[in-house]
């Protein structure tokens, strides 16, 4: 019997978090993108010079999933939900605001796939760069607890073998998607990046 009570939790656990309906915010999945204006053969008009050169390096193909997301299809949907954020093209989605009570008229849309239950309002609201709690080091101690974890880390991932076989980096953008670097403009340890204007943008 208890064997019985685990499995339903497990099931209960799994079970997809857009079946509980709430306010709050979803991701909206298109069926497609038909009806689209670009084209493989004219890149420049929906990826960045960038991005086309990385493609090139790298042998990858530029396919539909590179296009915008239908603006036809985003205008309709703004009409059924109170505030859409953004779209993603790469997952063919928006991400909106939406009652529980007007999901049904967001998924009667004949262009809808799905949608899925991402957070509730607060938890976007708050996540704003303004709001980033402080955090002050203190003394060398956390400096060299700092510098060992780093050193812990890129060990971890192989780094030094990289640096090794001629992978350094040079020239290639990333991004960082994290919860914040709590008083990064006055953390020493990404000063570089800032002398340097290696930082691109923050959000």
């Amino acid at each position: 019997m208890g064997g019985i009570k685990y499995w339903v939790w497990i099931i209960l656990l799994l079970f997809p978090a857009w079946t509980f309906a709430q306010d709050g915010h979803y991701m909206v999945f298109f069926t497609d993108k038909a009806g689209t204006i670009f084209s493989n053969d004219r890149p420049y008009e929906f990826l960045s010079e960038r991005a086309i050169e990385r493609r090139k390096k790298q042998s990858i193909a530029i396919t539909e999933e590179d296009f915008p997301v239908n603006q036809s299809y985003v205008s309709g949907l703004k009409e059924v939900v109170p505030i859409l954020h953004y779209t993603t093209k790469w997952f063919n989605a928006a991400l909106v605001e939406v009652a529980e009570s007007k999901l049904s008229d967001v998924l009667a849309l004949p262009y809808v796939d799905s949608v899925l239950y991402v957070a509730p309002a607060r938890n976007l609201a708050n996540a704003r760069a303004g709001n980033k709690k402080t955090f002050d080091p203190i003394g060398g101690l956390i400096q060299a607890l700092s510098t060992q974890n780093t050193a812990t880390q890129l060990e971890f991932h192989g780094v030094p073998e990289q640096h090794e076989n001629g992978f350094s980096g040079q020239g290639i953008m990333i991004g960082v998607f994290d919860d914040g670097f709590n008083n990064y403009l006055g953390n020493q340890g990404l000063s570089h990046l800032l002398s340097e204007n290696r930082i691109v943008e923050t959000y």
